[in-house]
């Protein structure tokens, strides 16, 4: 305003006060006129209101009954004086042509807006309506003091004595003061009138069935709602954002088809203003100056001056509009279940099914890939894995905690694969490396593998029943062609399964070829078919065991034969097949030595003489062998082959001479014949000159022989005849 506050011309203590009535309650804005106007029609007669009355019988209380006042659109309203020293508009001696008030200008000071909103007619402070209007009327003069920083003890537009000790001075018959006082403080404080609105809530939550979003956005305002429009909105179809309004509750649903880019978020912002009715001031006045002059003292210049006509202040219904806004946020859940190994890899071949609160939310069969769900429930999920892939072992159920954070959520549900290891060892449990293994699982699935001096390692063999067999069996070890029976459980510890193998075991015998037992002495070789020594000993009298014969062709050969025998010529070959078996015995025979020592007659060569005792002595002169010639050969045999032997005659036959000793040596060969010749016996006869004497002596030598020897042929036949 001019100065905001006007300093008024303090006069004689009258208030003159020009007025007309309004209606209350809710009013729209008015559009403030450039004028009003005076109606002389409604004009109240010149009369007088003294409501309190100084001690000294001057007066605070001349109120002029108002004469109306009326806007150009025919509209009553109150007006209150707004310069105390100056002349009101009464139609009369002053002004009697004044029918029109010009605007001047808005009063913008908080305080006297509070005491046209809180006095009359708003407030009828439980008076008349003269009485409530003169209230408000003197409440702001006490405000005009009171805002020129002017204290309650100094004069102003009212008298001190009026505001610091009213009741000393003054009487108040009709309960006034304490309206006024009240009235015009509480406008030191006033604050300005606006409307007010502010916005909550807002949050968008799922709908039960995940489908759409709802969210509700109250309103809080001192005034009514105005215009609700939404704006600034990212990843929508603005289209499908529907609004509802409720009282103060401004409803949203969205539903997940209108969330655009396959976007985690989205958003759009709510602006909803609110409008208040409130009450404006202006001044009004004329342009007619008064008929005549009365000179009053300016007291803003201490100057005296001519009165003018009253600026008048009229109330004026106003609409203000404030505005707030929120921001409402879509955030998705997504997650993606991915069934990975130990190593992080996705696997494939898991049936899956995903639970919340144990109600079915999909089932499915992994792949290396993941599965990605969108909107599916907040809270604690269940991932349950019904089967496992093969070769894996089947995971616990997983509990998965969706958080609706606006982020992708990845979840991983591991396999560990089935482990195993399996151990190939001979008798000993010692390892044995080179063993070819197959493994057959569950699934038909077949692992292979050659053994080393550790165990074997196998992961992701299906789990159930399995059998493991031997292919090939390790160098020197008869193969296994039995299957061995396994089974992989559901277990994460390594399950070990262990395999013996036995040494393959040849028996080398070797033989007299005559008996067929074992003949000790013999050194014999064992090679390979390229010639590779293998094993070289001395037979005994029992069969040698060669253990771990890898397969193939072997050749056993003699070296030194065993004394008395003939060195063997054969090469016996034999072979260690694919199982680790040799297919035969493996026999090596030796023929013993044979000397066939003949006795014969030395004339024909070939008559063989008995009756001679011979004897056989080795190099070193023992003797061997001591026998009587028959008519047959006589057989030694085991003489050791290239040792030299001496036969020795100790009783010539009967008439023939001794021999000489016959020496020779065993040759390596099956049968040697020895023969020692006998000479007849030459008897000298002494010459009696008697041929007739000669051969009686002969004939009688024949004789007794004869005799002698028909005795033993008798003899021996009776012998023969008891040991039948």
């Amino acid at each position: 305003m001019i100065e905001s506050v006007k300093k008024f011309k303090e006069i004689l203590l009258f208030p003159v006060l020009c007025f007309m009535f309004f209606m209350c309650g809710t009013v729209s804005a008015e559009t403030v006129p450039t004028t009003i106007g005076i109606d002389d029609a409604t004009t109240a007669p010149a009369d007088y209101l003294h409501y309190i009355q100084s001690n000294d019988g001057s007066t605070l209380n001349q109120i002029k009954t108002p004469m109306q006042f009326v806007d150009v659109n025919g509209n009553a309203r109150a007006a209150y004086c707004f310069e105390k020293v100056d002349l009101p508009y009464n139609p009369g001696s002053y002004a009697p042509n004044v029918y029109v008030l010009n605007k001047l200008e808005q009063v913008t000071d908080v305080g006297y807006i509070y005491i046209l909103v809180n006095g009359y007619p708003n407030n009828s402070f439980g008076k008349s309506e003269k009485e409530a209007y003169y209230i408000t009327q003197i409440a702001l003069y006490w405000y005009q003091d009171l805002a020129s920083n002017k204290s309650d003890s100094t004069d102003g537009v009212l008298p001190a004595k009026f505001k610091s000790d009213m009741a000393n001075n003054y009487s108040d018959p009709n309960s006034l003061y304490s309206h006024i006082k009240t009235l015009a403080h509480g406008a030191k404080n006033a604050k300005k009138q606006s409307a007010t609105i502010s916005l909550s809530g807002g949050t968008m939550t799922y709908t039960s069935d995940y489908k759409s979003f709802n969210g509700t956005v109250s309103v809080s305002t001192n005034g009514t709602l105005g215009t609700t429009t939404v704006s600034d909105i990212k990843n929508l179809d603005a289209s499908l954002i529907k609004k509802t309004i409720s009282g103060n509750k401004i409803n949203f649903n969205v539903p997940v088809s209108a969330i655009q880019n396959n976007s985690l978020t989205a958003s759009f912002k709510l602006t909803a203003s609110a409008n208040k009715n409130i009450t404006n001031a202006y001044l009004y006045k004329t342009s007619v100056s008064p008929s005549a002059c009365e000179e009053v003292v300016d007291r803003t210049t201490g100057n005296k001056r001519c009165q003018e006509f009253q600026e008048m202040l009229v109330p004026f219904t106003a609409t203000d509009t404030q505005s707030a806004d929120i921001t409402l946020n879509i955030t998705r859940t997504k997650v993606q279940i991915k069934k990975v190994d130990e190593n992080g890899n996705g696997v494939s071949g898991a049936k899956l099914k995903l639970l919340y609160n144990g109600s079915l939310i999909e089932s499915w069969t992994s792949t290396t890939g993941a599965k990605t769900f969108w909107d599916i429930p907040e809270g604690n999920l269940t991932l349950v894995e019904e089967t496992a892939p093969v070769g894996f072992i089947k995971a616990s159920n997983k509990t998965i905690k969706i958080v609706r954070n606006g982020t992708m959520q990845t979840e991983n549900m591991v396999n560990k694969k089935t482990k195993i290891q399996v151990l190939k060892t001979d008798e000993k449990g010692s390892p044995i490396a080179g063993a070819k293994m197959k493994l057959t699982d569950s699934e038909g699935n077949v692992h292979t593998w050659t053994t080393t001096t550790k165990a074997y390692a196998l992961s992701g063999v299906a789990i159930g029943k399995c059998t493991i067999e031997e292919i090939e069996a390790p160098s020197g070890y008869v193969l296994d062609t039995k299957k061995q029976s396994c089974e992989i459980k559901n277990i994460e510890t390594v399950q070990t399964f262990t395999f013996k193998n036995t040494k393959n075991q040849v028996e080398i015998s070797k033989q007299d070829a005559t008996t067929g037992k074992e003949l000790p002495g013999a050194t014999l070789v064992l090679k390979t078919a390229a010639g590779k020594e293998i094993d070289k000993w001395v037979s005994s009298d029992k069969p040698h065991v060669i253990t771990g014969l890898a397969k193939g062709m072997y050749v056993l050969e003699e070296t030194i034969a065993p004394e008395g025998y003939i060195k063997s010529t054969e090469k016996v070959m034999f072979q260690i097949n694919e199982k680790g078996l040799v297919e035969d015995k493996v026999i090596m025979k030796n023929q013993p030595t044979k000397i066939i020592v003949s006795k014969k007659d030395s004339k024909d060569k070939k008559t063989l003489l008995e009756g001679a005792k011979l004897q056989l002595k080795n190099s070193k002169g023992e003797v061997i062998a001591t026998w009587t010639t028959t008519k047959e050969a006589y057989t030694i045999e085991k003489l050791v082959v290239g040792e030299t032997y001496t036969l020795e005659e100790l009783v010539a036959p009967t008439g023939y001479d001794k021999a000489k000793p016959v020496t020779f040596k065993v040759e390596e060969k099956e049968s040697q014949e020895i023969v020692m010749y006998d000479s007849l016996t030459v008897i000298d006869v002494p010459d009696t000159g008697s041929f007739t004497s000669t051969m009686i002596y002969v004939i009688g030598g024949l004789l007794i022989t004869a005799g002698i020897v028909g005795t033993v042929l008798y003899v021996n036949n009776i012998k023969k005849r008891r040991s039948v």
